[in-house]
């Protein structure tokens, strides 16, 4: 099977103990069946110290009063890659920040925005190209009873994709107006979907809808937050003027996060057919991100890349890595 990557994958790499952030701090994390009873029946001293530091019921590790993972050292390197070997990591600690969407006869794959050196990769990126290789037999189930979708409808919003994207690599047309264009798009093709009218991919039409970033930042408020003083920084933004400037400054960084949001999201509608709230995820993604980046130029007088991609990974992990704060999300956009 084919693997669909965008060009600035091949270039990450984890920086490690350089990170000021860290993917072991803050949320449990999964342990997949097989690297579970890998660990149950770890021989020596570490074999002990892997069964004291993970709950089997839960089936993840235990994580300490700082919210760390148990296998974190204080050089915030990993001990189980340390002790045993990185190929002993669990699934999601192999892949992470990596995620994968299986698709009829394809594997579509990217990094995501809340690690900090993906978020310079995705923020930093000079366009929008992908690339394809074959896919690992580590990501090929090879499972005939899994979940196909319509093969019409899997074509239809594959081409609507497409128009999406050149839509937003269009320079010459203001990310705003983009924006709103989008979202009156979104409209269209989950009118089509839900009448199945799929024979034709529509174009994307002159006119657009507002788009009220207040309500997006008021969801925000009531999002679980990912670290402590995140809900009262959203309040304080909810209070901010400029809340619809979109700034030239920004116009790189703003439209390579809809790319990225797109890419990662839309297609998952064709299981669902849910295709608005997958595209609002992309504006309300942008338009709060963008708030955020102004809020900061005014508080602090400047704002530099870093700090650009520290914002976004902040909306991120709040957003991507919590299902409730997620399905928030697509819940208040569902048309």
């Amino acid at each position: 099977m084919k693997l669909i990557l965008p060009e600035y994958y091949k270039k990450f790499k984890c920086i490690a103990e350089k990170c000021s952030d860290n993917c072991c701090v803050g949320w449990e994390i999964y342990i997949d069946d097989k690297t579970a009873e890998t660990y149950k029946a770890a021989k020596g001293e570490f074999g002990e110290k892997l069964r004291r530091n993970i709950d089997f019921d839960e089936q993840c590790f235990k994580i300490d009063d700082r919210r760390r993972c148990s296998f974190l050292n204080e050089n915030n390197l990993c001990d189980i890659i340390i002790s045993l070997g990185e190929d002993k990591l669990c699934e999601i600690c192999d892949r992470h920040p990596r995620y994968f969407e299986w698709l009829d006869d394809r594997i579509e794959g990217g990094i995501g925005l809340c690690c900090e050196e993906a978020a310079r990769l995705i923020l930093g990126a000079d366009n929008f190209e992908t690339y394809e290789t074959a896919a690992p037999r580590s990501l090929c189930c090879g499972d005939e009873d899994e979940e196909r979708s319509d093969e019409l409808f899997y074509e239809f919003m594959k081409q609507a994709r497409e128009k999406i994207i050149f839509l937003l690599a269009d320079r010459e047309i203001p990310l705003a107006e983009s924006l709103g264009l989008l979202c009156r798009y979104a409209e269209i093709l989950q009118d089509r979907a839900d009448e199945y009218e799929i024979f034709d991919v529509p174009d994307i039409e002159n006119d657009g809808c507002y788009f009220d970033t207040e309500k997006a930042i008021k969801l925000m408020i009531e999002a679980e937050p990912a670290e402590i003083g995140q809900r009262e920084y959203f309040q304080e933004l909810s209070e901010f003027s400029d809340i619809d400037d979109l700034a030239a400054e920004n116009d790189k960084e703003l439209r390579n996060i809809a790319v990225y949001f797109i890419r990662r999201y839309f297609m998952k509608a064709v299981f669902s057919g849910n295709i608005y709230p997958k595209v609002m995820l992309a504006v309300v993604g942008v338009r709060v991100i963008n708030h955020m980046f102004n809020y900061e130029k005014i508080r602090s007088g400047s704002i530099d890349f870093e700090k650009k991609c520290s914002l976004a990974k902040m909306f991120s992990k709040i957003v991507e890595y919590s299902e409730e704060n997620m399905q928030l999300i697509l819940d208040n956009y569902e048309y």
